[in-house]
């Protein structure tokens, strides 16, 4: 194992990955509104050899989450934290990532013109019920407050509710469950989180974790169509693999894959971090390489693409 004291330091090159994403992600979001937008800017089309700028924002969103696990969980455990506590920590958060997901996901559709507010109102109501439930508020300095931050909350709980009874699309349907790209974070997040409470920075259960996500993708992705355009495990309908797949929401694996790669990228920073700059770069530039080279012996038989994951 690693030594623990590295995970109590910020690493900044997560902050700087979060913030570039972020960036990207609000600079690609406006170009539904433009005209002319540069073809590698934008999201490419189902089935399509590519991927665009735009392609590139959710894994690296899913990278960067990864990265964020391995010092989130240890740092709970240096405070003397349990790892029962820990679970519950996660599934609570996974929890929230789920309801937000849901929430934005019906906005997503617009309002009926039944609906007793227009999508503005249910905006900011939406968000204001997401503030008073899942605001990080300070240690209360005296009862009174320890009440008031309860009554945020529970405003919070009663606002959302009401959204969600009250909500309907312009077909007249009610609030659905569909939990979007939030919850699909949510899952992979809680996936990946879980692994690691169990294996912690031993790479010799991780890296098998991950080249197993990997397998997933390779096995239940397409292959191009001069090698038939089926995936090599294209099982019928209502399966078994299929089912624990589901039940797991794992997907396809791409979305866990991209996940624990950054854990594993975490850990291994964390137990080099005392080498030299010279050893980083050399090692890490061979790692890189040899990654790019099985990504181009695979495109032989796979597009890439993001749309499939």
């Amino acid at each position: 194992m690693s030594d623990k004291t590295v995970y109590s330091r910020r690493n900044l090159a997560i902050d700087m990955l979060r913030a570039l994403t972020m960036f990207i992600m609000i600079f690609v979001n406006d170009f539904w509104k433009v005209h002319d937008v540069p073809h590698w800017l934008e999201h490419a089309v189902y089935g399509e050899d590519f991927m665009g700028l735009a392609d590139i924002v959710f894994p690296c969103f899913l990278f960067a989450v990864g990265m964020s696990i391995p010092y989130a969980i240890e740092r709970r455990y240096a405070k003397g934290f349990s790892a029962e506590s820990t679970l519950g920590h996660i599934l609570s958060r996974t929890f929230a990532l789920l309801v937000m997901g849901a929430f934005i996901t019906n906005s997503e559709f617009r309002l009926s013109p039944e609906a007793p507010y227009p999508i503005g109102v249910y905006w900011f109501l939406m968000a204001i019920g997401f503030i008073g439930v899942w605001n990080q508020y300070p240690k209360p300095a005296s009862g009174t407050q320890k009440n008031l931050f309860r009554a945020f909350k529970i405003i919070g709980v009663l606002v959302l509710l009401y959204l969600a009874f009250t909500f309907r699309n312009p077909q007249g349907g009610v609030f659905g469950a569909y939990w979007g790209i939030l919850g699909s974070i949510g899952w992979t997040y809680l996936v990946c989180a879980v692994i690691y409470i169990f294996s912690r920075d031993r790479l010799q259960y991780l890296l098998p974790a991950w080249g197993a996500f990997i397998l997933i993708c390779l096995l239940g992705t397409p292959l191009r169509e001069g090698f038939g355009g089926e995936a090599i495990l294209a099982f019928p309908e209502r399966n078994f693999y299929q089912g624990m797949l589901s039940i797991l929401h794992i997907g396809n694996g791409a979305l866990p894959a991209f996940t624990m790669g950054g854990v594993i990228l975490s850990i291994l920073s964390a137990r080099y971090a005392g080498k030299g700059d010279g050893w980083k770069l050399r090692n890490g530039l061979t790692v890189a390489v040899l990654l790019l080279l099985v990504g181009i012996g695979t495109h032989h038989f796979w597009i890439v693409a993001k749309m499939g994951g």
